[in-house]
């Protein structure tokens, strides 16, 4: 940590000049913006599954590519970091992070339960220092430095620190401060400390290992590193691929460290070979170069040949003061950690070349390139001042005006080169031809001009040309329209020309062209001749037999989305017999299928960098199109329609190309020119990413918040969850960091998606109200070139049903209702039974009943008839006899005994005309009887309740009796009792019904004479005939009590 510290606000007064030879990278910074914990960060290590690890001032963080999980001290929590200044990460061989914080120890942090355990037991020895080394050597013992303290081996087994007594042989002064180690093969150390550079020999490395307990002196030589700088402050060292010992020092950064200081022993000792360095991934060798960080957000490149520097500014628009340091993880992609500016991602392009006037110094009169034509030898050049000529052999760029003898080129808007010569279409000044003879010679070049004024052409606002496949000569006006030469060979020769006009006026005899302000022109692959004009779109023109015999042209329609998006055409592609590309300036770049007649949009929104697009051209891979943009360069693979883009970062002249200015070359390389040069893009030197990334689930959501579990959800292979914790989502990682938003991702949750889903670059996937099941969720990632891991991972997990849903409650619901089934049955078998029999005694009561009332009529009625006959027959003889008198009175007799046996009668018959009837109707009989009967209508007030269920059914022997006895009741309360009302009641309770009348008169006598009374004996003799009882309460007017069964 002191040592970052003094580092700091060290600057180094190098040149700041590139050159354009050394590795060229692409940065990527991270910081806060991204979820990095603090901007300071003094550590990365990539571990053994693909997780990078970085240390910072305030917490330890780990990050897949996309996303950034932070881990910061906890008091709460006891297996949290002890401390969250965090000096370094190691990767221990167990698979666990050993952690050096400045306050806290060691750290040992568990990936699979993410747990923290402080290795600082008792007894364990420990200084009370900062950690500045954490080294495991190919012996796998474990070195730590404690700054300003001490250097030894930790026992990890034991968790004791056993110190090294280093002692200087010359001096016999305590070493202690030691920033890294060189371990060789034949067993011996070189350190680098704060006082120079100690060599130990293998002896004495092999005695303190053997008897790490004992305090004896370990003898250190010191190594003088030069006359004028015998003991520098040392950070690393480095020995490079050709044997060479490099020591990396703080104020200059690498040296080269001269022979004549490096004694025989420690010659001998590079000989053996390098087994391990403690700064071998912070020093890389790279194409002849060797990188570190340096000061300032800067790496330094050292010449291995020259022993050349240069600094490259890793951000120009960020000045820090602190240390720079380069790491190189396991998959040999590189890191660079700042002091106050986050993290960076180099990402290293090959095949990308870069000329302009600061690379070709002298040689560019201009770097604003117009276009691009080659020969033999090279290709031409032209930009915003001349034409040159680039010579492939030497590298070396020619000024054509260095030749010309007879005019001069500035500026040149289009070339062709064709067997005759190099046609130039210069900047408001015609149209110049040198012929190939002419382009041969090394001085003295004559040219030819071509203006207004003295030929054929039309205005000084020539833009393009283009000799076709038939040997016409089309030329281009902004505004102007287009000339066909057919015979070109004879304006050479200064013959008349065959030449036709196409412009936008329109006529009956003649085509014409949408617009008259031509951009560029291309050939297909059949000879037709495709127009980019500025404000019209494309115009395909088509020509057969040497005729042109039609022209389409292709606008952009707002209200069509498969028009072209923009009407600013810049260029034309033929890819395949049917697949054609436009580019546009505004509206990016279309494809057109000629069989279909579909256009295809790609804009930003597919990933195109910028929709101002100049040109579109192919590669020797059909599948791959690029196309030049204000945003860089976009390489298009037409199978998966991903986009790569490049930018200035990767070695572009600029982000801004421009139009007319691109070129593919015989050899498969491909030219863009923009505003600050040009580029030489080799595609097949460009590195394919053939990493097959690591795939993890990196977090498990609950219902939106982080599931809690023992093992982290990179190791968690099974959950399971209670039915009402059902709702999942889940992040995931493609573990491969070379451009890592291209990475791709499917999922498939087995038990839900039938198939697998494609959800490109988006890394979670949600799972709502899941029902109780096992399901298996999976995933799989590809890196940004599309290479797929498809085995990937997968989780099983299971949602318990509730435990109605669960096999034991499901077997005892169906016993239950089994049994419940076989009651049912039972109990309604046998309600059936009870209703037959007792259907059966009601048919048994009701033939009783009509035998009984036949019985009545016959003796009752019967003779009642009987004696009204008899005295018919007595008052006919009264009436022979005149005594009218008797005769009368007794007639009066027959009618009151004629009318009591019509009433019986009635009575009977209603009895007999009711099979059963309810409670309800029962008590609308009795109250229409009762309002029939003057007697009783006239001398009481009747009052009716009913009470229980109104629907109980009533036999008719049952409603006859019952009804007979509140007639006798009723009857008896009129003659005797002088009562003003009368209450009946009928009470239904289970299968009993209770019969209650109750009078207020008084009754004339006691208890016992009324239950001995012949009215009373019926009442009793018909209650004891339904099964029922019967008595009487005289004490507070007459109450009548009836229970009968049901």
């Amino acid at each position: 940590m002191a040592l970052r510290l003094l580092l700091t606000g060290i600057l180094l007064l190098f040149s700041l000049f590139e050159l354009w030879a050394q590795p060229l990278f692409k940065k990527t910074r991270y910081s806060t913006d991204q979820g990095l914990s603090h901007n300071t960060v003094l550590g990365i290590t990539m571990d053994e599954r693909g997780f990078l690890w970085i240390a910072t001032l305030d917490g330890l963080n780990r990050f897949d590519g996309l996303q950034m999980k932070v881990y910061r001290p906890d008091e709460k929590d006891s297996l949290s970091l002890s401390d969250g200044f965090i000096h370094g990460i190691h990767q221990h061989e167990s698979g666990n992070l050993w952690i050096s914080t400045r306050d806290g120890g060691i750290n040992i942090f568990e990936p699979v339960t993410e747990t923290f355990k402080g290795f600082k037991p008792d007894g364990a020895n420990l200084p009370d220092r900062q950690i500045s080394l954490l080294y495991e050597d190919s012996k796998a013992n474990y070195w730590v430095a404690f700054f300003g303290h001490s250097t030894g081996i930790l026992d990890t087994e034991a968790s004791i620190y056993y110190p090294a007594n280093i002692v200087d042989v010359e001096t016999e002064r305590r070493r202690t401060s030691v920033n890294s180690f060189l371990e060789f093969a034949n067993g011996s150390m070189l350190m680098s400390t704060l006082d120079g550079l100690f060599f130990l020999p293998k002896e004495e490395v092999r005695k303190f290992i053997e008897d790490p307990t004992s305090d004896q002196a370990i003898y250190a030589i010191p190594i003088e590193f030069s006359d004028s700088n015998p003991f520098p402050n040392t950070v690393n060292m480095k020995v490079d691929s050709k044997g060479n010992l490099w020591v990396n020092h703080v104020t200059t950064g690498l040296e080269l460290m001269s022979p004549e200081f490096i004694p025989q022993f420690l010659k001998e000792s590079i000989e053996s070979g390098v087994v391990r360095n403690t700064a071998d991934n912070l020093v890389v060798e790279r194409d002849g170069f060797l990188i570190s960080g340096y000061l300032s957000n800067q790496l330094l490149f050292v010449n291995l040949d020259t022993g050349e520097k240069t600094i490259s500014k890793l951000d120009p628009g960020i000045n820090l003061q602190g240390a720079t340091y380069l790491y190189e993880d396991p998959k040999e992609e590189l890191w660079v950690f700042t002091w106050g500016g986050g993290f960076y991602k180099l990402e290293q392009k090959k095949g990308i070349t870069l000329i302009n006037s600061l690379t070709n110094p002298d040689e560019l009169e201009s770097d604003f390139m117009l276009g691009f034509e080659e020969d033999e030898r090279g290709f031409w050049i032209g930009t915003g001042a001349e034409v040159s000529f680039f010579e492939k052999s030497s590298g070396k760029i020619h000024a054509l005006n260095d030749k010309l003898i007879n005019t001069k080129v500035r500026g040149a808007w289009g070339l062709e080169k064709e067997a005759l010569g190099l046609w130039i279409v210069t900047v408001e000044r015609g149209l110049v031809f040198i012929s190939t003879n002419e382009l041969q010679k090394n001085s003295r070049v004559v040219a030819r001009r071509f203006t207004s004024d003295n030929s054929f052409i039309k205005s000084k606002n020539l833009h393009t040309v283009l000799r076709d496949s038939r040997g016409w000569l089309w030329l281009g006006y902004e505004g102007d329209g287009i000339q066909i030469i057919k015979n070109p060979n004879e304006l050479i020769a200064g013959n008349p020309l065959n030449i036709e006009e196409l412009t936008s006026i329109k006529s009956d005899e003649d085509l014409s062209i949408s617009s008259d302000h031509i951009r560029v022109f291309y050939e297909d692959r059949v000879g037709n001749i495709w127009i980019a004009t500025n404000d019209k779109g494309f115009d395909k023109i088509t020509i057969q037999d040497n005729e042109i015999e039609s022209i389409r042209n292709f606008s952009s329609d707002p209200d069509n989305e498969s028009s072209i998006p923009h009407n600013d055409a810049r260029s034309i592609f033929q890819q395949s017999d049917t697949t054609f590309w436009f580019a546009t300036y505004g509206g990016g770049i279309a494809q057109w299928n000629s069989v279909t007649d579909k256009i295809k949009r790609f804009t930003t929104k597919e990933g195109l960098p910028n929709n101002s697009t100049y040109s579109i051209l192919g590669e020797k891979d059909s599948r791959f199109i690029w196309t030049s943009t204000n945003s860089g360069l976009a390489r298009l693979d037409t199978e998966t329609e991903l986009f790569e883009v490049f930018t200035e970062e990767d070695g572009l002249q600029n982000n801004e190309f421009n139009t007319g200015a691109y070129l593919p070359l015989k050899d498969g390389r491909l030219l863009f020119g923009g505003i600050n040069g040009f580029n030489i893009i080799d595609p097949e030197q460009l590195k394919k990413n053939d990493r097959i990334p690591p795939v993890y689930i990196t977090r498990i959501n609950l219902f939106d918040e982080p599931l809690s579990t023992d093992t982290s959800a990179t190791a968690l292979k099974n959950i399971k969850l209670p039915y009402d914790q059902n709702f999942l989502s889940f992040d995931f990682a493609s573990l491969d960091f070379e451009n890592p938003s291209q990475n791709q991702f499917a999922y498939k949750m087995e038990g839900v998606d039938a198939d697998w889903v494609y959800s490109g670059n988006r890394n979670f996937a949600g799972y709502p109200n899941l029902t109780p099941g096992e399901y298996t969720f999976m995933v799989k990632a590809s890196n940004n070139d599309g290479l797929w891991n498809e085995e990937g991972t997968s989780l099983n997990i299971t949602i318990a049903p509730p435990w109605w849903q669960t096999a034991w409650f499901r077997f005892l619901a169906a016993l239950v209702v089994l049994t419940g089934v076989i009651l049912s049955v039972r109990y309604f078998s046998q309600k059936k039974l009870r209703e037959q029999i007792r259907k059966m005694e009601i048919e048994n009561k009701l033939r009783n009943e009509r035998e009984r009332i036949s019985r009545d009529l016959h003796d009752h009625v019967g003779s009642q008839l009987a004696n009204i006959m008899s005295g018919l027959a007595l008052a006919d003889k009264y009436n022979q006899i005149d005594n009218k008198e008797k005769s009368s009175s007794l007639m009066s007799s027959l009618k009151g005994d004629a009318e009591v046996t019509i009433k019986q009668l009635r009575e009977t018959i209603w009895a007999l005309n009711q099979s059963e009837l309810d409670l309800e109707t029962f008590k609308d009989h009795i109250q229409n009887y009762f309002k029939s009967q003057t007697a009783f209508a006239e001398s009481m007030a009747f009052n009716y309740e009913i009470s229980g269920n109104q629907k109980t059914k009533l036999s008719s022997t049952q409603a006859l009796n019952l009804f007979r006895i509140i007639q006798e009741a009723s009857q008896n309360t009129l003659k005797y009792a002088e009562a003003e009302n009368i209450d009946i009641k009928l009470c239904q309770e289970k299968e009993i019904l209770s019969v209650i009348i109750k009078d207020d008169g008084s009754f004339k006598g006691s208890k016992s004479s009324f239950n001995g009374g012949y009215g009373f004996g019926n009442m009793k003799k018909r209650a004891q005939e339904l099964g029922g009882e019967i008595s009487v309460e005289t004490d507070n007017g007459t109450e009548i009590f009836v229970k009968v069964p049901l």
